[in-house]
């Protein structure tokens, strides 16, 4: 459920707005997906900071509305850390 968007904030081009739908709307089918597989939110935030630890990066994240993840550094961490050729953290 998302609170506070509507199809005119979509309609009308809001980038902020459509990216959190669309955030959402990813979210919620990978998590689906992972539930099939038997793991929940615990499983997936330890094998992100698993992997963010990996790179030497000292954030850590502990749900995923930790404030870690406001400034995009950790994100961009996991990223890198998973597709190296598709993203720079320099």
């Amino acid at each position: 459920r998302v609170v506070g968007i509507g199809g005119k904030d979509i309609a009308d081009g809001s980038p902020k707005l459509t990216l959190a739908i669309t955030w959402q709307l990813m979210r919620k089918d990978v998590l689906q997906f992972l539930a099939k597989l038997d793991m929940g939110d615990k499983d997936i935030l330890a094998w992100a900071n698993r992997r963010v630890a990996a790179s030497g990066c000292p954030l850590r994240v502990g749900s995923f509305k930790d404030v870690t993840l406001r400034s995009g550094v950790f994100i961009l961490q996991l990223m890198h850390e998973v597709a190296p050729d598709c993203s720079s953290v320099d």
